[in-house]
């Protein structure tokens, strides 16, 4: 805890000094969980319980194993306005949050994802004063991955999205440099109004059982750009490369649980969102790849020496166009410097490659 702290402190950009004034107003902090590592979910509930702030109350909406008595010391007397919930039956992220915001007493709702800490004890102050300033803002958070974690554990400071309008690099009224952008996940740790959040949930889907946060952002607005986790992985990657297991495995739980949406939800509604829009037009091109490919060891197979050349020219162009287009359209060359971007094309390129196999592994994992 200390050390992570102490990178926030050294690195952070961020500074704001919240008021007096906003101190009254009340927040529900809403954490749904699906069989959390207890560690971190102890850890979240320590630094809640730190917060220097008067008005707040903590519920966890459980969605998988009861681990009650995992957290019960902290769940008890000492802290009377914290509270644990199982949900009566498995409703997944999307319909946890839906569910149990009957629960939360307080018109300011905090949805604080099961691996995100907030190190700062003035973290809820900061906030709701964050909020207070401008009312018709989502205040969110932006990543930061300390140097000593595993990339699971994140350190969240603040940013402010206007509500329901359009989520994107050139949009977004950010707290800190737009360089230092990482990732937009709508679900990982936001403030916004009780309304607002009711608003959000009858707009979309109905009945969506094990969606993930980049399905909820999508619900946020139909013709938004969507921001992924791809630019930071292709960051992550290039210093790190055995680290790249990590995001993969979350874009195969993205296609998995992508397709239970479509098989529990509003399918025509669900077509007209930019995330499967793009997440279809991806798949499209790495069926392409994948065919010339193919092509290309059947006819090394069989000795077809006139279409090997055309073939791998063919798959060779495919990969590095749909690629690369991926990168220009998340924005990720924005952030390399022109001596760098030699140095990181390809393998950024088979990077999004790679994540978007995930990916389609996650749907076929579905289907079979």
């Amino acid at each position: 805890m200390s050390r992570q702290a102490s990178i926030v402190e050294e690195c952070s950009p961020y500074t704001f000094i919240s008021s007096q004034s906003n101190a009254s107003k009340g927040i529900s902090v809403l954490i749904p969980t699906y069989n959390p590592d207890i560690e971190d979910i102890r850890e979240i509930l320590i630094a809640l319980s730190n917060q220097q702030y008067p008005a707040f109350e903590v519920i966890i909406a459980n969605d998988g194993e009861d681990f009650y008595n995992n957290v019960q010391d902290l769940i008890s007397a000492k802290n009377p306005n914290f509270h644990y919930i199982n949900n009566p039956t498995r409703l997944g992220l999307y319909g946890s949050i839906k569910a149990n915001m009957k629960y939360c007493q307080h018109d300011h709702i905090l949805v604080l994802e099961q691996d995100i800490i907030p190190l700062n004890p003035r973290y809820l102050s900061n906030l709701v004063s964050l909020k207070e300033e401008s009312p018709a803002n989502v205040v969110t958070s932006k990543l930061v991955i300390a140097a000593d974690t595993d990339y699971k554990k994140y350190i969240f400071y603040k940013r402010r999205i206007a509500n329901l309008e359009v989520f994107d690099r050139e949009n977004m009224d950010l707290s800190s440099n737009a360089s230092e952008e990482t990732e937009i996940a709508f679900t990982k740790a936001d403030l916004l109004d009780k309304r607002v959040l009711s608003e959000l949930f009858s707009k979309g889907s109905k009945n969506v059982f094990t969606a993930q946060d980049i399905i909820l952002t999508s619900i946020v607005r139909e013709d938004k750009k969507l921001v992924t986790s791809d630019a930071t992985a292709c960051e992550i990657a290039q210093r790190d490369p055995n680290q790249l297991v990590f995001f993969l495995k979350k874009e195969f739980l993205y296609g998995k649980s992508v397709f239970d949406a479509w098989r529990h939800s509003n399918r025509e509604w669900l077509q007209k969102t930019s995330y499967f829009r793009e997440k279809a037009l991806r798949i499209l091109f790495l069926g392409l790849e994948t065919a010339a490919v193919l092509a290309l060891v059947m006819s090394l197979l069989f000795g077809v020496g006139f279409l090997q050349l055309p073939l791998l020219a063919v798959a060779l162009g495919l990969g590095i166009f749909y690629s690369q287009a991926v990168l220009v359209r998340i924005g990720f060359w924005r952030y390399w410097r022109s001596t760098r971007r030699l140095a990181a094309f390809f393998a950024s390129g088979i990077v999004v490659v790679l994540l978007d196999v995930a990916y389609a592994l996650g749907i076929i994992r579905r289907l079979i």
